[in-house]
């Protein structure tokens, strides 16, 4: 459904002088899938992921296109002379949300799959960038799985795309702005409670 509507897309976005290139390439090794409680209960529908990455597609993507922007962490203070965006942001569809979070407001653990060096709290990417990750996510973990997934893009690679369930742990604490776990705290993401 997903490449259709894109199929579909396409030649309107480039009808109006609107122009994505080929997505990144991405291995599958920096694509994270799971099946874990926190990120899919209670209820976790693969097709609102395809909507809710349509609409990103749809309102912010063709909007923005190929400026960098920097994304920050909550909390950080822009350090170049870019448009910016505050992270967390969210697109929620139903059951699934699509998240774009700074990977320096997790702590190492808190994500499967992510290793346990500190990232940086900033991070310049544009939003086609941010789409062509999300699309190899939904592909990879939703689509392919039926599972939450994420990856994540930018010249630092510390730009997280997430798809997860709306209502799920991980959404609570990210959607409330949770003061996630420092570094060196022991705290796991299932004994985070949202405010």
């Amino acid at each position: 459904m997903l490449f259709r509507a894109f199929t579909i897309i396409l030649p309107i976005l480039q009808q109006h002088g609107h122009v994505l290139a080929k997505p990144l390439n991405l291995s599958p090794t920096q694509i994270h899938c799971t099946d874990s409680p926190s990120w899919i209960d209670p209820i976790f529908n693969r097709l609102d992921c395809d909507h809710a990455l349509n609409q990103f597609l749809a309102t912010t993507v063709t909007e923005h296109e190929t400026t960098p922007f920097e994304f920050l962490a909550p909390g950080t203070h822009s350090m170049h002379a870019l448009p910016h965006v505050q992270t967390p942001m969210r697109i929620t569809v139903g059951t699934c949300t699509l998240a774009i979070a700074m990977l320096a407001s997790f702590a190492p653990g808190m994500l499967p799959g992510a290793g346990r060096e500190p990232y940086p709290p900033t991070d310049i990417a544009s939003f086609r960038d941010i789409y062509f990750t999300a699309l190899a996510v939904d592909v990879q973990c939703t689509r392919r799985q039926g599972k939450a997934g994420w990856s994540h893009t930018g010249g630092r690679l510390a730009v997280g795309v997430f798809f997860w369930g709306t209502e799920s742990r991980i959404d609570m604490v990210v959607r409330n702005r949770v003061q996630l776990p420092k570094p060196h705290d022991n705290t796991t993401l299932e004994n985070v409670a949202a405010v």
